[in-house]
């Protein structure tokens, strides 16, 4: 008996009991209908943040590279104001003489 309700089922003779009875849900509980305009703002939205994230991120790491650069470029100013390295010859490289210590 079974088989035969679901061959007129399919056949669509047989429609659900809801369906049967008139009952559908309240327009309050049916999910609302997607707007096709507001779905392709929702896009450009979504794609314009995406763009602004990467684009702030990209100036930060812009910004660490700069640091970076400007703590170089200060280190290699204090090697050239070392009065130590400006004489001639490099003092770093040259053996320390030891002096005797006066006690």
């Amino acid at each position: 008996m079974l088989s035969k309700w679901k061959k007129d089922y399919r056949e669509g003779k047989l429609k659900t009991a809801a369906e049967a009875a008139g009952l559908s849900f309240p327009k309050v509980l049916q999910a609302p209908k997607r707007d096709p305009e507001k779905l392709a703002l929702k896009r450009q939205v979504k794609q314009l943040q995406t763009k602004v994230a990467a684009r702030a991120q990209v100036r930060s790491l812009e910004r660490q590279l700069a640091a970076h650069y400007r703590m170089d470029d200060r280190a290699q100013q204090n090697l050239d104001r070392d009065p130590a390295r400006t004489q001639a010859g490099d003092r770093a490289t040259q053996p320390q003489a030891w002096t005797a210590l006066p006690f």
